[in-house]
């Protein structure tokens, strides 16, 4: 490699977003190590020097003869996401490793690239839809969800105990779904139409539960929006009016 090459290499390296760090296979001892690796480590650059990707909580020594193994096998390893506790505060990291050869001899260069705002975000989002579902199954009235082409998505326990269906059985089900009297199908179809026009809408329609009998119930459905404030789904919620057909 030409003396230029080598240079701007190295220039790369350094200026890399992600962390950029290369140990010794044998022992994890750190050789290399660009300025966004000692930001994310939450070390001093020239501290990293002394240290081994154990003492900097990537690699447990306890693993070490494995992953030299796998590394000597696979020569690029499966992306890895660890959970660091810095100096600097807790932050989770993807990790990816790859064997190369330096002045004769195995190293690993390990990519560091910081997912903590990811992760953060995945574990709101997981907040969010247990809430939902919690929400969702203390309703007293039915609730069901449906996609812009008709298939069902979700429902409540209580929908499925007005219309006497398990929840697989509903879900399996095609709309407007058989738990709507025959002779308001039309009605329900054009209903959906003014419900995407106008976003909301509210209905009495007869609820048929799956051993025939009739029951009065008041209907409200609504659009849903996805995060970019499109128009994802219809919500629909029944309540029992408790007058029998």
């Amino acid at each position: 490699m030409a003396r230029g090459e080598g240079g701007l290499l190295r220039r790369l390296f350094e200026l890399a977003p992600d962390g950029m760090l290369v140990t010794r296979l044998r022992d994890g001892r750190i050789v290399m190590a660009n300025d966004a690796c000692s930001r994310i480590l939450g070390c001093p650059h020239s501290d990293l020097f002394a240290r081994t990707t154990e003492e900097v909580g990537l690699w447990p020594d306890k693993d070490r003869d494995e992953f030299v193994q796998r590394a000597r096998d696979e020569q690029v390893t499966e992306p890895r996401e660890v959970f660091l506790d810095t100096p600097t505060g807790t932050r989770w990291v993807e990790v990816r490793d790859e064997l190369m050869t330096l002045g004769g001899r195995a190293h690993v260069l390990a990519i560091l690239h910081e997912i903590t705002d990811r992760k953060a975000a995945d574990q709101a989002l997981r907040a969010e839809r247990d809430h939902y579902a919690a929400l969702v199954a203390a309703l007293q009235d039915g609730y069901y969800v449906i996609s812009l082409q008709g298939h069902m998505i979700d429902v409540n326990d209580r929908f499925c105990e007005m219309i006497g269906l398990s929840r697989d059985e509903a879900l399996a089900v095609s709309t407007p779904g058989p738990w709507w009297a025959p002779e308001q199908v039309a009605d329900i179809v054009s209903a959906r139409r003014d419900v995407m026009r106008t976003g909301y809408a509210e209905f009495d329609w007869i609820l048929v539960r799956s051993d025939g009998r009739r029951t009065s119930s008041h209907v409200t459905s609504a659009v849903m929006h996805d995060a970019d404030g499109r128009v994802s789904s219809i919500v629909v919620t029944l309540r029992d009016k408790g007058v029998r057909r």
